[in-house]
């Protein structure tokens, strides 16, 4: 079967009644509904994106489907507290290019071991004290704004945020929440929650802090408030990956009270090469 890449940056394709996303930005093929999955239709997948070329496939799927998926060569990276509306989902990884499975790093547990004598110091909670910014939802107005703040930090990122069409499509489909910290009319902190409502899901993501305002408590501010929108709305499994080789944002969200719960190995292409992504997890039973 010949793919059409008629978006630069993702297809979406039914295969034997499996929903695939094809993220070509990333060279990954994701498997959107896992429920259905078996050994036959899992076997065509994997043909597919052999004949594709892409690095990796992943599924995240409910732990009952983890049998089938570990037989066709799957591996777990990861486990997912409450990810489908209270039932645990399991990180599952294929490797069709097995150069793809190899870290160019080595780990003394979160975090790079050249890193973690610094990073494991026990962390407490950044002190209560005077805001001096405006936290509020992002508008539409707003999209250049972060559009530049994105291009100043990453030379490249998963998903299309250097792209003003995207970020207002998001907006208007009302299923991301893009928090801001601003001084004046400049935009110089972005979080955002990518919703799943029917599973009461969302990843925490698109964290950006302009570096001459780091240090500062921004990023958990915008964290916190995200959150409690999403507490008001019912959700109750938040989780986030995090670059592994960034300790600063993976603190910001460890004192937050979220936990390690797996690394996906060169999982996405993200400041100029693929990176290793710690899986953090909050489940709010």
């Amino acid at each position: 079967m010949k793919l059409s890449k008629s978006n630069r940056h993702s297809d979406y394709q039914t295969v034997d009644e499996i929903e695939l996303f094809w993220d070509w930005s990333n060279q990954r093929l994701k498997i959107l509904d896992c429920h259905d999955l078996n050994n036959i239709n899992l076997q065509h997948v994997i043909e597919l994106a052999t004949t594709a070329g892409i690095g990796k496939i992943m599924a995240w799927a409910p732990i009952a489907k983890g049998n089938v998926l570990l037989a066709q060569g799957f591996e777990q990276e990861g486990l997912i507290p409450g990810f489908f509306a209270g039932q645990d989902a399991g990180c599952y990884s294929y490797y069709v290019n097995p150069r793809r499975r190899i870290s160019a790093h080595k780990y003394d547990g979160i975090y790079l071991a050249e890193d973690s004598r610094e990073a494991n110091q026990p962390s407490t909670r950044p002190a209560i004290a005077a805001f001096d910014y405006l936290v509020r939802d992002a508008r539409p107005s707003d999209v250049s704004g972060m559009t530049k703040l994105f291009s100043n930090i990453f030379s490249s990122y998963p998903s299309p945020v250097f792209e003003a069409d995207y970020l207002l499509a998001n907006m208007r489909s009302q299923q991301v929440l893009y928090k801001l910290a601003l001084t004046g009319n400049k935009v110089i902190g972005i979080a955002s929650a990518d919703m799943d409502g029917s599973n009461r899901n969302a990843e925490m993501t698109d964290c950006a802090t302009d570096p001459q305002y780091r240090g500062q408590g921004i990023l958990s501010r915008l964290l916190c408030d995200l959150e409690a929108d999403l507490y008001r709305q019912g959700f109750s499994c938040l989780y986030t990956l995090c670059r592994a080789v960034q300790p600063a944002v993976n603190k910001a969200f460890l004192r937050l009270d979220y936990t390690f719960a797996g690394r996906l190995i060169n999982n996405c292409n993200i400041c100029g090469g693929y990176e290793d992504m710690n899986l953090l997890v909050k489940h709010r039973v």
